[in-house]
């Protein structure tokens, strides 16, 4: 029986890839910051409070076939940019270069990294393939990339096969931060200003996400592989909001806005942050009215990977998780 550890195992991604390989006959090890942290029943748990520490990284890999390495950071608010740089640095690089020297030392055979679209910088104005150069623009980014940079070295090396997928924006059932306010939104029957919005975004269903993940798994051979992965689809952002609608049996409430007025609020936003946070800024209008697109023709033409799962039927499923979340008030 196969063994795999999870990083991030009680995480929004961490807890569905658990769940799936344990139902698929994995015997999986969850990593976990606290050991009160939720995990599936069934997962052998390891607590590592500092990802960098290996003495306590030693243990969890040991007599593991494979690594799915997905804890890391994504956001830090109320730092300088310079913490933000030693934060994601210590999160996303350090942690993965210790968790890389542990699975060699322990003989792991495949490590598996989830990384970033962010890598990838400023858009082109046509969906990004793995060919691409990237030239990430934030500490996020940066962080992501070096990560990567580092694990494909180890691979050509010949210490270990490195699978890595750079995700867009994931949602389903246990989402938060954007996606989730955008469903609140809508089922508040809010109108939104995004009617005329003709945006191409990628989004990917964390159920894809899990099969891309166990196809990499399965493969018989990997050595240093990159790919996107995303949706079979783009959508845009009014299609998106619709979507939510009918998941939630709510209209979705759309009107017009000339993008002039829609980036003079976002810059009000900007300018009274510090003093009063405002939901809608420069980030947040890039995000609902820029287009960012990946394609994932490379591992679908590589490994025979397909999505599954339509982003209607992943919004279903969300709304599904959602409309529960909010019955009970969780």
């Amino acid at each position: 029986m196969p063994s795999v550890l999870v990083t991030g195992a009680n995480g929004f991604l961490g807890s569905a890839v658990c769940k799936t390989f344990l139902g698929s006959g994995m015997a999986v090890r969850g990593l976990t910051r606290t050991s009160d942290a939720r995990l599936e029943p069934g997962v052998a748990r390891f607590v590592a409070a500092d990802m960098t520490d290996s003495r306590v990284l030693a243990p969890a890999v040991e007599g593991a076939d494979a690594v799915i390495h997905l804890a890391g950071r994504a956001h830090i608010s109320d730092t300088s940019g310079v913490e933000n740089d030693h934060a994601f640095q210590r999160a996303n690089v350090d942690a993965t270069e210790a968790l890389l020297a542990a699975a060699v030392r322990g003989g792991v055979r495949r490590l598996l990294f989830t990384s970033s679209i962010k890598v990838m910088g400023t858009y082109p104005g046509r969906p990004w393939i793995e060919e691409d150069l990237p030239a990430p623009v934030d500490s996020y980014g940066r962080s992501k990339l070096a990560a990567e940079t580092m694990l494909r070295e180890a691979a050509k090396a010949g210490k270990i096969e490195v699978g890595i997928i750079r995700l867009p924006l994931v949602y389903g059932p246990g989402v938060k931060a954007n996606m989730l306010q955008l469903f609140k939104l809508v089922d508040a029957r809010i109108p939104l200003p995004f009617r005329d919005t003709a945006n191409r975004r990628s989004l990917v269903n964390l159920a894809n996400v899990v099969d891309s993940l166990s196809t990499l798994l399965a493969a018989p051979r990997l050595r240093a592989g990159t790919f996107f992965v995303t949706d079979a689809e783009a959508v845009s952002t009014p299609a998106l909001i619709q979507m939510i609608g009918r998941a939630l049996g709510k209209p979705a409430r759309l009107f017009g806005v000339a993008s002039e007025w829609l980036s003079r609020i976002a810059r009000l936003g900007d300018s009274v942050r510090g003093v009063f946070p405002l939901p809608f800024n420069a980030a947040a209008l890039e995000r609902l009215t820029g287009s960012l697109e990946c394609s994932s023709a490379k591992i679908e033409t590589e490994f025979g990977f397909r999505p599954r799962w339509s982003t209607q039927h992943g919004i279903d499923e969300t709304a599904r998780w959602y409309c529960g979340k909010r019955s009970t008030g969780n």
